[in-house]
């Protein structure tokens, strides 16, 4: 490969030789006239003389070390061509336009870069706060009704299938500081001989240990003439996630203070056939 050794010496313009580098003087003097096209490589640059540029004329050094271009002296600067200054190499890309390709992982921007297409691989930081879907679970009532729910039961039907629950993998939970576990479904009380109440409550699983979630949610009215019915929602924070496992999240229901005298019997999805009920989580960064 031919390359330019030095292109230029002190006092007056050089052809290039082959070499295996490109050496950057300290400084060149300018002077004389320059009828080529060049490229001289240096530090700084002095003129010594009247110089007459006829052709493109680069001042050029080989990469930005910080350091601004020194261009000095007090001669005449005459010609048709052009006088021109800039780097060999850049520490950048100016423009990405029509590049194919992978981003590293170390790349970063200043401004920050601005990704307006495309998506974002798996190994993506978000910063602290942010906020991603999890997943989604949703069931339909039979209108099949809890009758003896003194103990905490999963809110369904009665059947896994239809058990109002959410399984969040291993991997996805120790990506997250905390999760966000909201659910909304229906939920009709008989009324007992006492009052007409029910309770709920957020429950984890894990191969580590189980946990309640926040505080248990009572539902209902204090007497025990009539039904009560009504549409729930309602959230909790998970903010000690374990270490490792996956984790189980469900809505849990029961008589209020698991009194039978309480309720009489408990449909923890309403009343109605086909009706829905959806739990969902949110994972914190």
């Amino acid at each position: 490969m031919t390359r330019a050794r030095d292109v230029a010496n002190a006092g007056h313009s050089t052809t290039a030789t082959t070499a295996d580098t490109i050496s950057q003087k300290t400084s060149i003097d300018l002077s004389g006239t320059y009828s080529t096209h060049q490229l001289l490589v240096a530090d700084a640059y002095n003129f010594a003389g009247d110089t007459t540029v006829n052709d493109n004329l680069i001042l050029g050094k080989l990469s930005d070390d910080g350091n601004d271009f020194v261009l000095e002296g007090s001669h005449t600067l005459q010609g048709t061509g052009q006088l021109e200054a800039g780097y060999v190499t850049s520490s950048g890309i100016g423009s990405v336009d029509g590049m194919t390709g992978e981003l590293g992982s170390a790349i970063t921007g200043s401004p920050n870069l601005n990704l307006t297409t495309g998506t974002l691989g798996s190994g993506v930081t978000f910063p602290t706060g942010h906020m991603i879907f999890l997943g989604e679970k949703r069931v339909t009532s039979t209108a099949a009704t809890i009758s003896n729910a003194t103990s905490w039961t999963k809110t369904g039907n009665g059947t896994a299938a239809r058990d109002l629950d959410l399984t969040i993998p291993a991997a996805t939970v120790a990506k997250f500081s905390k999760i966000v576990v909201t659910a909304s479904h229906m939920m009709i009380i008989g009324p007992g001989s006492a009052f007409t109440l029910a309770e709920t409550k957020f429950r984890r699983e894990n191969s580590n240990g189980d946990s309640d979630l926040g505080f248990r949610h009572i539902i209902g009215f204090g007497g025990n003439q009539h039904n009560f019915e009504a549409s729930c929602q309602r959230s909790e924070i998970d903010t000690s996630l374990p270490s490792s496992g996956d984790v189980t999240y469900s809505l849990q229901v029961r008589k209020h203070h698991g009194n039978a005298a309480y309720a009489d019997y408990i449909g923890p999805l309403g009343a109605e056939t086909d009706t829905t009920a959806v739990i969902f989580a949110y994972g914190v960064v």
